[in-house]
């Protein structure tokens, strides 16, 4: 059996592996909290292996107070407080780096290992995802490694530290998925904890030149859909996510008119029953056409879309219900005023608009005549549109005529609004790839889009996508089809429908591919069911498919959990009640051991005090003579003479300190 190791300075070889396991379970912040964090620790990681190898100064107590406040402050400056996702875990990065600075002994090297599994918690408050449960699993490995290395002297294979790490691991498997399966769950998940706003991707709630083709470059999953009872679905699908009102003359804003909007009880059309699996933390909701229900907590706002009152970091799983064909009885008074509002616009702008509005009587063909007008006059729809100048609207209709959707969309509603409709913005998703193998769809940030809403008496609010009018293969075939076009030289508009599929066969390589990521988006679906969201309404499914009275369960569960917390108090209370006083020649005795072991001495549990003292004395003889004064009378009063004097024991303890400092 390995002798454990006695709490004095630690080996280098600790040190390194619990540096390198430090750095390895920062790696996930990279993406996700400012760098100099990283480089902070890089920097102290790298000044405590020179202490080892070259005898670099190791700063003391005060010297590290200061750089902890400087650092407490420097957090403050940037993260704008200290309270929050983002600043609490900045401050835990920069304490866990600071506490390399004295890692000395078995308790500091313990603490840094444990410091080291609350950051693996930490970087699941940014995401969930399946690879970063994976990564964290053999994080966890390491640690139990490092413990390994912290707890036992002489030389344990590498090999054999992972063993037993894994063994561990096994062993608590059982344990682990009883409490995830069985333990009562909160409505609010672990990882829903505020001040994580700042982290939000995708999206924004501003639409300004370039803000949607920068996602166009991305292939990352935004979300997934399936739809509920086998229910057959036509497209395109257009996800509406975010609706935006005001314009300042170069971006749109999401500023939302103050009425409540109400759902037509006559409405009618097809419904659509949907399940959505977000895979990033966002306030917006996607909804297919007009959602009339939507998840619970959310809010409905004008435009008939949902919303979350907070970034929602957990319930990221949850239903809506859309209908194909509705039409709203009139426009509220706000509505329409803030589906008309426009800055000063150019005089060019203004005479086209006005143009088409003495023209044509029927708002209708007011709409057409703005679509014949981006389908004629030589606009091209282009991933990379140039740089707009002050007047943005004016610029891409009459001088620049290039841009992404956005462009378009843009454009159209400041016509339509100019020619006196009602219009709007909506931004969201255009398209979804279907995975027969899972049943469900995959939408990418790539499908990012941004299209027009305009009120017409006849239909009430209509889409129309402006976009559509300069490049159909982008609506019809989706954005990775357009790309493919485009790096292959074709523009649009120049091919045949067979053409342009025969042009969009996938070749060996593009087809594996494709299979491999469909697959993996199954896995990831899959991941997310049953880990982000098994919620409490998951929880009581699964227990009632084994006839399980879900509430009972939850009652003898809490029932439970309340008996073992009392009995373990309970416990704990009887076995430390009263303890024995100890004598005031043990007390001195403690004080005596406390000061060398503070240099590096200290007592063995199985060392009496003749023992003890003569090691002490081999180590120090300088202080011999007070070493033998204070055990003496010591060992006398504890060991036989209740009555021997020990009133020099304090004394002859604070001589010792002073000999001590004299001989550093």
């Amino acid at each position: 059996m390995k002798q454990a190791i006695t709490p004095t300075d630690i080996k280098p070889g600790t040190v390194y592996w619990i540096l390198s396991y430090l750095g390895y379970v920062l790696l996930p912040f990279a993406g996700e909290l400012t760098l100099w964090l990283l480089v902070c620790f890089a920097a102290i990681a790298v000044w405590r292996v020179l202490i080892l190898r070259l005898g670099w100064y190791q700063p003391g107590s005060l010297a590290r107070a200061a750089m902890a406040i400087l650092m407490f402050f420097i957090v403050y400056k940037t993260q704008g407080g200290v309270f929050g996702r983002d600043a609490g875990l900045a401050l835990l990065i920069v304490m866990t780096s600071l506490k390399l600075l004295e890692l000395r002994n078995r308790r500091d090297a313990i603490i840094c290992t444990l410091l080291g599994f609350l950051l693996i918690l930490g970087s699941f408050l940014f995401s969930q995802s399946l690879l970063l449960a994976l990564y964290s699993f053999f994080g966890v490995a390491i640690g139990f490694a490092c413990l390994y290395q912290v707890n036992f002297d002489g030389p344990i294979a590498i090999k054999k530290r992972f063993q037993l790490s894994f063994q561990l691991i096994v062993i608590s498997l059982p344990l682990m998925l009883a409490l995830y399966f069985l333990f009562p769950r909160l409505p609010v998940g672990l990882f829903a904890l505020p001040g994580a706003s700042g982290a939000t991707t995708g999206l924004s709630e501003d639409m300004s030149p370039g803000s949607i083709n920068s996602l166009s470059q991305s292939d990352k999953p935004a979300f997934h859909a399936a739809f509920l009872n086998t229910q057959q679905v036509n497209g395109p699908f257009y996800w509406r996510a975010i609706i935006l009102w005001q314009f300042d003359g170069r971006t749109w804003h999401r500023q939302t008119p103050r009425f409540r909007p109400n759902i037509d009880e006559a409405a009618s059309g097809n419904t659509l029953n949907y399940e959505i699996i977000m895979q990033q933390d966002a306030r917006w909701i996607p909804s297919l056409r007009t959602a009339i229900t939507g998840p619970s907590g959310s809010r409905l706002l004008p435009g008939m879309i949902y919303r979350w009152p907070r970034h929602q970091t957990s319930r990221r799983r949850y239903r809506l219900t859309s209908i194909t064909d509705y039409r709203n009885s009139d426009l509220y008074r706000a509505e329409y005023r803030a589906s008309l509002q426009l800055p000063v616009t150019s005089p060019r702008v203004k005479q086209l608009a006005n143009s088409w509005h003495q023209q044509y009587q029927n708002k209708s063909d007011i709409v057409k005549a703005a679509l014949r007008y981006f389908r004629q006059q030589e606009f091209y729809y282009t991933l990379k549109p140039p740089l707009l100048g002050g007047d943005p609207v004016d610029e891409f209709l009459f001088e620049r005529r290039q841009g992404f959707c956005e462009h378009f969309a843009s454009a159209f509603v400041v016509l339509m609004r100019q020619a006196g409709i009602p219009a709007r913005v909506v931004t969201g998703f255009l398209g979804a790839e279907y995975n027969a193998t899972g049943g469900f769809y995959t939408v990418r940030q790539s499908d990012a889009h941004a299209w027009a809403e305009v009120w017409l008496s006849e239909s009430g609010w209509t889409r129309v996508d402006p976009t559509q009018a300069v490049a159909p293969e982008r609506i019809e075939y989706g954005m990775d089809a357009f790309r493919r076009m485009r790096q292959q030289g074709y523009e649009t508009g120049q091919q045949s429908e067979q053409q342009i599929k025969t042009l969009l066969q996938l070749g060996f390589f593009n087809r594996t591919f494709f299979a491999l990521r469909q697959q993996w988006d199954i896995i990831n679906v899959s991941w997310y069911r049953w880990t982000v969201g098994f919620d409490t309404s998951r929880q009581k499914q699964f227990l009632e498919s084994f006839n399980l009275n879900w509430s009972r369960w939850i009652t003898h569960a809490l029932g439970l959990l309340g008996t073992i917390t009392l009995t373990t108090a309970l416990a704990m209370l009887l076995l430390f009640r009263n303890p024995k006083k100890r004598s005031s020649a043990l007390r001195s005795y403690d004080r005596f051991c406390q000061l060398f072991k503070r240099r590096g001495l200290p007592r063995y549990e199985s060392e009496g005090p003749l023992t003890y003292g003569q090691r002490l004395c081999a180590r120090f003889p300088h202080l011999a003579t007070d070493i033998d004064q204070f055990l003496s009378p010591y060992i006398l009063h504890h060991y036989g003479d209740k009555q021997a004097d020990i009133s020099s024991l304090n004394k002859l303890i604070k001589k010792l300190r002073v000999g001590l400092r004299q001989k550093r």
